[in-house]
């Protein structure tokens, strides 16, 4: 299936303007094919110069993370061919609230300085690091979710108020 991936780009230029562009592709989608893959192929078939982080593929590690028609995913994680079904297009640009560095790559220091700041739940009491602590099934519900947690920054990508401050 042809489909059109069209990129927010952005190279940094000398004179530290900011300035981004977007960028279409026409690539042939297989069944099954992860946006990511598609990213490798443009990379490596017809624009060596586009840039993009990534790792495991395996959704995992996050650093694919990204927007995709204006929702914050893993690319590595959403399929192309579905995705383009339900959007009519294919519009990637880089993970909102980050500073770009290049095209889909941003700076997540600021992410990390704010991650560092909190101090989780999970944070283990004196008690805790003695032993003497049993974790409740209703404790267990609450830190569930931050179990799963892999740091790729889509929460903080799609987080409104982050946008204002």
């Amino acid at each position: 299936m042809k489909i059109k991936v069209t990129i927010k780009r952005f190279v940094p230029d000398v004179s530290d303007r900011r300035q981004s562009y977007f960028q279409a592709y026409d690539i042939e989608a297989t069944v099954g094919m992860s946006v990511l893959e598609a990213l490798m192929r443009i990379s490596d078939r017809v624009d060596p110069t586009l840039s993009f982080r990534k790792s495991c593929r395996s959704a995992i590690c996050g650093s694919c993370a990204m927007s995709i028609n204006g929702f914050t995913k893993l690319a590595c994680n959403t399929q192309i061919i579905p995705e383009f079904e339900k959007h009519g297009d294919l519009v990637i640009e880089p993970l909102p609230n980050h500073a770009v560095l290049r095209d889909l790559i941003v700076d997540f220091s600021d992410f990390w300085k704010k991650m560092n700041k909190v101090k989780p739940y999970l944070d283990p009491s004196e008690a805790a690091l003695e032993g003497k602590v049993e974790i409740t099934e209703e404790d267990e519900k609450l830190i569930d979710g931050a179990q799963k947690c892999i740091m790729c920054g889509v929460c903080n990508g799609a987080c409104n108020a982050l946008e204002i401050d």
